[in-house]
């Protein structure tokens, strides 16, 4: 079966050209694997095209390493010419044979370009209608016509166009090598990435930011002025919206920042998103321990594959990181960790030992998930930080224009900090149990301070 390209169109397209439809239908059905069809194949014109045709449209473009390309016009209906005008179902039509030939010479040149040498041939095909005993007008002939007949055939029609072409001028085509076989699939099919330049990426995170809601504006607000939080949420409440941005805005303060998780493709993407800013290293956490384990103490990884650690290699390569971060070597000016819920109790304190002095950890976490345990009740007790707040799925209704503001005990949560100290919850300027708060503190269920 032939390679079609597209493979798949939306039927309204196909329902606009029936011939195209019909066509489509026999390539499909007919042709070997060696055939590779493209179908609509729009081009603007190449600079070393002549032609005055800006741009135009291929209705099928075959190729054939054997034989090379041919530029097929499809028209379907009842086709009529009278002096030197076509018409199709009584209607004006462009020389059909004109508009493949246009099409034709912008592929040579492009060929051209490329170093590539290779026929392009062009035919005319007529899927309703039988050319027998008919003249032809002087741009067409019996080689270079195809009609319904070719539709149970179609390979013997186009080879038929193939070899008039071959033979009429002064090119003969040779074999395509493979190189150039693979050379002209690349140029019909490029394959790129645009890769988003670090303005515009700014300007979509700065886009994504101001989307959030009014509830997690304010949170957001309040990680800007505490140097050590803990957010509870449930999933898709943008915690780590919150997070990516809180680390951009640290990084564009020139600190160095670090990012984890727990999840392999959070991590991705998490890296994907701070690819262009510097300062800011994301990573999974054992991601991390490997990388600091190799770039600190290389010897602690004799023996482990990284790229393929087992249960038990897991296991060394973790306490290893646990040990040797003990020892204190302040890397990071922040520390922000992203499914908090997964990291054992010892994890954060072994970051804790990578923050420099001062330095700001912020922790998010979703007390009802918890990969690490199977347990239905987690403890969560080892995330909460001196102010723990509650970030709401869906922003609370205030009876008031005012909604109430969160206040930090500044010289008790800085001493927490360094300490080990537990400090002061969120205290409010209005009554913490009211329907809608924003800000719940650990012992507080989740319902009795936003809606989930």
């Amino acid at each position: 079966m032939a390679r079609i390209f597209p493979q798949e169109l939306p039927p309204a397209q196909l329902a606009l050209s029936p011939a195209e439809t019909r066509i489509l239908h026999s390539l499909r059905t007919h042709l070997s694997d060696e055939w590779t069809v493209f179908y609509a194949w729009r081009w603007a014109k190449h600079p070393q095209n002549r032609g005055r045709q800006a741009q135009g449209e291929m209705d099928f473009l075959l190729f054939h390493a054997y034989y090379g390309l041919i530029v097929i016009e499809a028209k379907s209906g009842t086709i009529a010419y009278q002096n030197g005008q076509w018409t199709q179902n009584g209607f004006p039509l462009d020389d059909p044979s004109q508009q493949a030939a246009q099409s034709k010479f912008d592929l040579i040149a492009r060929l051209k370009a490329q170093g590539v040498r290779c026929m392009v041939s062009e035919a005319v095909w007529f899927t309703d209608v039988r050319w027998q005993n008919r003249p032809y007008p002087p741009s067409l002939n019996e080689h270079i016509v195809l009609d319904e007949q070719a539709l149970a055939q179609p390979e013997f029609f186009l080879i038929k166009a193939f070899n008039y072409w071959n033979t009429a001028g002064n090119f003969r085509h040779q074999v395509l090598s493979p190189a150039d076989h693979k050379r002209i699939l690349d140029m019909m099919m490029p394959a790129f990435r645009l890769v988003p330049t670090l303005p515009s990426r700014l300007e979509n995170n700065n886009q994504a930011f101001f989307r959030l809601s009014q509830e997690q504006l304010r949170i957001f607000d309040y990680l800007v002025h505490c140097p050590e939080v803990s957010v509870q949420g449930r999933a898709g409440t943008g915690k780590t919206v919150l997070a990516l941005e809180k680390a951009r805005l640290l990084a564009q303060e020139g600190k160095q920042v670090l990012l984890l998780c727990y999840n392999d493709e959070l991590g991705a993407f998490l890296k994907r998103c701070v690819a262009d800013l510097p300062g800011i290293t994301a990573a999974p956490v054992y991601h991390f321990a490997g990388q600091y384990l190799q770039t600190y103490h290389p010897a602690r990884l004799e023996g482990l594959d990284l790229e393929n650690l087992a249960g038990g290699d897991w296991n060394r390569m973790m306490k290893a990181f646990l040990e040797e971060a003990a020892q204190v070597r302040p890397l990071y000016d922040a520390v922000l960790i992203d499914e908090g819920q997964d990291f054992e109790p010892a994890w954060l304190l072994a970051l804790q030992a990578l923050r420099k002095l001062p330095s700001q950890w912020f922790l998010f976490y979703d007390p009802y998930q918890h990969v690490m345990s199977r347990k239905a009740e987690i403890d969560t007790a080892h995330l909460v930080r001196p102010v723990d707040v509650w970030l709401p799925k869906k922003p609370p209704q205030y009876p008031t224009n005012q909604p109430e503001q969160p206040q930090c005990d500044w010289p008790n949560l800085w001493a927490a900090s360094f300490f080990g100290h537990r400090g002061p919850r969120t205290r409010s300027l209005a009554n913490q149990n009211r329907r809608g708060s924003a800000f719940a503190s650990k012992n507080q269920s989740p319902d009795s301070g936003a809606s989930p």
